[in-house]
Protein backbone atom coordinates (compact mmCIF):
# COMPACT_ATOMS: atom_id res chain seq x y z
CA UNK A 1 0.00 0.00 0.00
CA UNK A 2 1.38 3.19 -0.64
CA UNK A 3 0.26 7.16 0.27
CA UNK A 4 -2.62 7.54 -2.47
CA UNK A 5 -3.92 4.20 -1.47
CA UNK A 6 -4.30 4.44 2.15
CA UNK A 7 -5.82 8.55 1.57
CA UNK A 8 -8.23 6.75 -0.57
CA UNK A 9 -9.23 4.47 2.04
CA UNK A 10 -9.85 7.37 4.48
CA UNK A 11 -11.44 8.93 2.05
CA UNK A 12 -14.07 6.29 0.78
CA UNK A 13 -14.69 5.66 4.70
CA UNK A 14 -15.81 9.66 5.10
CA UNK A 15 -17.98 9.12 2.08
CA UNK A 16 -19.83 6.07 3.71
CA UNK A 17 -20.59 7.76 6.70
CA UNK A 18 -21.28 11.26 4.91
CA UNK A 19 -23.51 10.17 2.48
CA UNK A 20 -25.45 13.09 2.48
CA UNK A 21 -22.46 15.43 1.86
CA UNK A 22 -20.20 16.45 -1.06
CA UNK A 23 -16.58 14.49 0.24
CA UNK A 24 -13.55 16.33 -1.31
CA UNK A 25 -9.67 15.28 -1.67
CA UNK A 26 -9.00 19.68 -1.85
CA UNK A 27 -7.75 22.19 -0.17
CA UNK A 28 -10.17 24.96 -1.93
CA UNK A 29 -12.95 23.98 0.38
CA UNK A 30 -14.15 27.75 0.43
CA UNK A 31 -14.01 27.55 -3.28
CA UNK A 32 -16.81 24.78 -3.21
CA UNK A 33 -20.35 26.08 -3.83
CA UNK A 34 -22.63 23.33 -2.26
CA UNK A 35 -25.89 23.02 -1.27
CA UNK A 36 -24.94 19.89 0.69
CA UNK A 37 -22.41 20.19 3.43
CA UNK A 38 -19.28 19.81 2.42
CA UNK A 39 -16.11 17.64 4.04
CA UNK A 40 -12.45 17.52 2.61
CA UNK A 41 -9.53 15.66 3.69
CA UNK A 42 -6.26 16.87 3.61
CA UNK A 43 -3.02 15.18 3.59
CA UNK A 44 -0.71 17.42 6.54
CA UNK A 45 2.31 14.84 6.36
CA UNK A 46 4.32 11.14 6.46
CA UNK A 47 6.07 10.10 9.70
CA UNK A 48 8.44 6.95 8.27
CA UNK A 49 11.87 5.66 9.71
CA UNK A 50 15.12 6.19 7.85
CA UNK A 51 16.07 2.51 8.14
CA UNK A 52 13.21 0.40 7.78
CA UNK A 53 13.46 -3.81 8.22
CA UNK A 54 14.75 -5.37 4.86
CA UNK A 55 14.86 -8.34 3.84
CA UNK A 56 16.15 -10.03 0.39
CA UNK A 57 13.30 -11.73 -1.92
CA UNK A 58 14.82 -13.65 -4.70
CA UNK A 59 18.06 -11.32 -4.93
CA UNK A 60 15.61 -8.17 -4.54
CA UNK A 61 15.68 -5.75 -1.41
CA UNK A 62 12.42 -5.17 -0.15
CA UNK A 63 12.09 -2.57 2.75
CA UNK A 64 9.11 -2.61 4.77
CA UNK A 65 8.47 1.25 6.24
CA UNK A 66 5.97 1.61 9.22
CA UNK A 67 4.08 4.31 7.92
CA UNK A 68 2.05 7.53 9.83
CA UNK A 69 0.08 9.23 7.78
CA UNK A 70 -1.52 12.63 9.34
CA UNK A 71 -4.78 14.09 7.67
CA UNK A 72 -6.91 16.79 8.03
CA UNK A 73 -10.97 16.59 7.98
CA UNK A 74 -12.84 19.72 7.71
CA UNK A 75 -16.96 19.53 7.79
CA UNK A 76 -18.24 22.84 6.77
CA UNK A 77 -21.96 23.21 6.91
CA UNK A 78 -24.98 25.47 7.21
CA UNK A 79 -26.18 24.56 10.13
CA UNK A 80 -29.55 23.69 11.20
CA UNK A 81 -32.43 25.84 11.37
CA UNK A 82 -33.54 26.74 14.54
CA UNK A 83 -37.61 27.59 15.27
CA UNK A 84 -37.70 31.19 16.59
CA UNK A 85 -41.77 31.01 16.23
CA UNK A 86 -44.27 28.74 14.97
CA UNK A 87 -43.37 28.95 11.38
CA UNK A 88 -40.17 31.01 11.84
CA UNK A 89 -36.67 29.71 11.44
CA UNK A 90 -34.88 32.12 10.41
CA UNK A 91 -31.62 31.75 12.16
CA UNK A 92 -29.23 28.40 12.20
CA UNK A 93 -27.76 26.76 14.61
CA UNK A 94 -23.69 25.52 14.36
CA UNK A 95 -24.11 22.04 14.39
CA UNK A 96 -20.16 21.52 13.13
CA UNK A 97 -18.76 20.58 16.25
CA UNK A 98 -21.63 17.93 16.93
CA UNK A 99 -21.57 16.56 13.59
CA UNK A 100 -17.97 16.55 13.49
CA UNK A 101 -17.93 14.46 16.77
CA UNK A 102 -20.68 11.42 15.55
CA UNK A 103 -17.94 10.94 12.73
CA UNK A 104 -15.17 10.32 15.91
CA UNK A 105 -17.43 8.30 17.66
CA UNK A 106 -17.98 6.16 14.09
CA UNK A 107 -14.16 6.14 13.89
CA UNK A 108 -13.74 4.74 17.62
CA UNK A 109 -16.34 2.30 16.70
CA UNK A 110 -16.32 -1.62 16.45
CA UNK A 111 -16.97 -1.53 12.62
CA UNK A 112 -14.39 1.00 12.08
CA UNK A 113 -11.73 -1.51 14.39
CA UNK A 114 -12.88 -4.28 11.82
CA UNK A 115 -12.57 -2.45 8.87
CA UNK A 116 -8.88 -1.51 9.69
CA UNK A 117 -8.26 -5.27 10.36
CA UNK A 118 -9.57 -6.23 7.26
CA UNK A 119 -7.22 -3.61 5.27
CA UNK A 120 -4.29 -4.20 7.49
CA UNK A 121 -3.94 -0.28 8.62
CA UNK A 122 -5.16 1.48 11.89
CA UNK A 123 -7.45 4.63 11.34
CA UNK A 124 -7.60 7.27 15.11
CA UNK A 125 -8.29 10.07 16.30
CA UNK A 126 -5.53 12.24 16.82
CA UNK A 127 -6.46 14.94 19.18
CA UNK A 128 -8.94 17.57 19.66
CA UNK A 129 -12.10 18.46 17.64
CA UNK A 130 -12.02 22.16 17.10
CA UNK A 131 -14.60 24.60 15.91
CA UNK A 132 -12.84 26.52 13.09
CA UNK A 133 -15.66 28.66 11.44
CA UNK A 134 -14.18 32.19 12.08
CA UNK A 135 -11.23 30.39 9.68
CA UNK A 136 -13.51 30.15 6.72
CA UNK A 137 -12.48 32.21 3.72
CA UNK A 138 -15.65 32.82 2.03
CA UNK A 139 -19.34 33.16 2.28
CA UNK A 140 -20.51 29.77 0.94
CA UNK A 141 -20.53 28.28 4.57
CA UNK A 142 -21.53 29.14 8.03
CA UNK A 143 -19.81 26.83 10.23
CA UNK A 144 -16.60 25.02 10.50
CA UNK A 145 -14.83 22.06 12.29
CA UNK A 146 -11.38 20.40 12.11
CA UNK A 147 -10.41 17.26 12.97
CA UNK A 148 -6.83 15.11 12.45
CA UNK A 149 -6.74 11.77 11.80
CA UNK A 150 -3.90 9.72 11.58
CA UNK A 151 -3.57 6.43 9.40
CA UNK A 152 -1.03 4.00 10.18
CA UNK A 153 0.13 1.27 7.37
CA UNK A 154 3.10 -0.09 5.62
CA UNK A 155 4.25 0.93 2.71
CA UNK A 156 7.13 -1.23 0.43
CA UNK A 157 9.96 -0.17 -1.30
CA UNK A 158 11.22 -3.01 -3.55
CA UNK A 159 13.93 -2.87 -5.50
CA UNK A 160 17.47 -1.93 -6.19
CA UNK A 161 16.45 1.48 -6.13
CA UNK A 162 13.00 1.37 -4.54
CA UNK A 163 10.73 1.91 -6.80
CA UNK A 164 9.48 -1.48 -8.32
CA UNK A 165 5.54 -1.30 -7.53
CA UNK A 166 4.71 -3.38 -4.57
CA UNK A 167 2.66 -5.52 -6.82
CA UNK A 168 5.72 -6.87 -7.90
CA UNK A 169 5.90 -9.39 -5.15
CA UNK A 170 3.87 -12.14 -5.84
CA UNK A 171 3.38 -15.61 -4.12
CA UNK A 172 3.08 -19.15 -4.92
CA UNK A 173 2.36 -22.59 -2.89
CA UNK A 174 5.43 -24.28 -1.62
CA UNK A 175 5.86 -27.44 -3.16
CA UNK A 176 4.84 -29.93 -1.22
CA UNK A 177 2.77 -27.93 1.00
CA UNK A 178 -0.82 -27.18 1.04
CA UNK A 179 -2.29 -24.48 -1.39
CA UNK A 180 -4.34 -21.69 0.43
CA UNK A 181 -5.67 -21.34 -2.92
CA UNK A 182 -7.39 -24.91 -3.19
CA UNK A 183 -10.98 -25.13 -0.99
CA UNK A 184 -9.63 -28.39 -0.03
CA UNK A 185 -6.48 -27.72 1.62
CA UNK A 186 -7.84 -24.95 3.80
CA UNK A 187 -7.79 -25.18 7.52
CA UNK A 188 -10.75 -25.89 9.04
CA UNK A 189 -13.21 -23.21 10.07
CA UNK A 190 -12.25 -21.72 13.60
CA UNK A 191 -8.37 -22.30 13.07
CA UNK A 192 -6.29 -18.98 13.86
CA UNK A 193 -3.44 -20.19 13.64
CA UNK A 194 -2.49 -18.06 10.90
CA UNK A 195 -3.86 -20.58 8.20
CA UNK A 196 -1.41 -20.73 4.93
CA UNK A 197 1.11 -19.26 6.88
CA UNK A 198 4.38 -20.58 5.49
CA UNK A 199 2.37 -22.36 2.83
CA UNK A 200 3.65 -19.69 0.29
CA UNK A 201 6.63 -17.96 -0.66
CA UNK A 202 7.38 -14.87 -2.19
CA UNK A 203 9.13 -13.85 -5.23
CA UNK A 204 9.12 -10.72 -7.24
CA UNK A 205 7.95 -10.50 -11.08
CA UNK A 206 9.06 -6.86 -11.69
CA UNK A 207 6.43 -3.88 -12.49
CA UNK A 208 7.42 -0.30 -12.72
CA UNK A 209 4.67 2.76 -13.03
CA UNK A 210 6.30 6.26 -13.23
CA UNK A 211 5.01 8.96 -10.71
CA UNK A 212 2.42 11.50 -11.36
CA UNK A 213 5.16 13.87 -11.22
CA UNK A 214 7.44 12.14 -13.82
CA UNK A 215 9.55 10.69 -10.96
CA UNK A 216 11.69 7.26 -11.51
CA UNK A 217 12.21 5.90 -15.10
CA UNK A 218 12.04 2.22 -16.59
CA UNK A 219 16.13 2.25 -16.63
CA UNK A 220 16.56 3.14 -13.56
CA UNK A 221 13.68 0.58 -12.16
CA UNK A 222 16.12 -2.10 -13.65
CA UNK A 223 18.79 -1.32 -11.62
CA UNK A 224 20.01 -4.14 -9.81
CA UNK A 225 23.21 -5.37 -7.62
CA UNK A 226 24.72 -8.68 -7.63
CA UNK A 227 24.34 -10.88 -4.07
CA UNK A 228 24.99 -14.11 -2.98
CA UNK A 229 23.52 -16.36 -0.43
CA UNK A 230 25.86 -18.91 0.82
CA UNK A 231 29.55 -18.89 0.84
CA UNK A 232 32.39 -22.07 1.39
CA UNK A 233 34.74 -21.90 3.28
CA UNK A 234 37.62 -24.38 3.58
CA UNK A 235 40.37 -25.06 6.75
CA UNK A 236 43.75 -25.36 5.37
CA UNK A 237 46.81 -26.13 7.80
CA UNK A 238 50.23 -24.98 7.91
CA UNK A 239 53.48 -25.67 9.34
CA UNK A 240 55.02 -22.76 11.16
CA UNK A 241 58.60 -23.78 12.56
CA UNK A 242 58.13 -27.43 12.52
CA UNK A 243 54.62 -26.50 14.40
CA UNK A 244 51.34 -27.14 13.04
CA UNK A 245 49.21 -24.33 13.03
Amino acid sequence: MNTREARELVYELMALFFSGADVLNSKQSHAVKSESPLITLTTIAIKRPQNPPTVIIGGVPVSYHPTTLMLQADLYTKGAPVEIAPGYTVPMENTALNDLVEFCNFVNSEYVANWSQGHDVALAVNGQVMDTTSLINGAGYEFRATVELTLGFTEQAVGYTGILDPYSIKYRPQEGKPNPDDPGDRPPDGDVSGGDTGQTEAYIEPEFTPSASGGGSEELAKESIGYFTEAEITHKEEKLNGKQS
